[in-house]
C-alpha cells in the first residue's frame, strides 16, 4: 500500500511538472523570440554606431593634421621671411634652456 502511494504520488508530480512545462513553454518561446529580435536589430544599430565614431575620428585626426600642416607652413613662411629674427629667437630659446638646465644641475650639486 506504502509502494502503491508513493507510485501515485510520484506519478501525480510527474504530471504536475509536466503541466508546468507546457505551460512555460510559450513564455520561454516568447522569451527567445524577443531574444532573437534584440539580436536582430541590437548588431545593425552596433555596426552603424561604431562606423559613426570611426568617421568622426578620421574627421578630427583629418582637422588636426590639417591644422598642423598649417602651423607648420606658417612658421617656414615667417622664418623665410625673417631669418635674423628668427636666428636671434632661436639662439634666446637655447640660452634660456641652457640658463635653466645649468640652474638645475647647479642645484642638484650643491645637495
Amino acid at each position: 500500500m506504502a509502494s502503491s502511494l508513493s507510485d501515485s504520488a510520484s506519478q501525480g508530480v510527474s504530471r504536475l511538472l509536466g503541466d508546468a512545462q507546457r505551460a512555460a513553454r510559450p513564455a520561454v518561446d516568447a522569451v527567445y523570440h524577443g531574444v532573437d529580435e534584440l539580436r536582430h536589430h541590437a548588431v545593425p544599430a552596433m555596426r552603424e554606431l561604431a562606423s559613426d565614431a570611426e568617421d568622426r575620428a578620421r574627421s578630427r585626426l583629418r582637422a588636426a593634421r590639417d591644422g598642423a600642416v598649417h602651423m607648420r607652413d606658417a612658421g617656414v613662411g615667417y622664418a623665410r621671411g625673417h631669418p635674423v629674427q628668427t636666428l636671434l629667437l632661436a639662439a634666446g630659446i637655447g640660452a634660456a634652456v641652457m640658463l635653466a638646465l645649468s640652474l638645475l644641475s647647479g642645484r642638484d650639486r650643491s645637495r
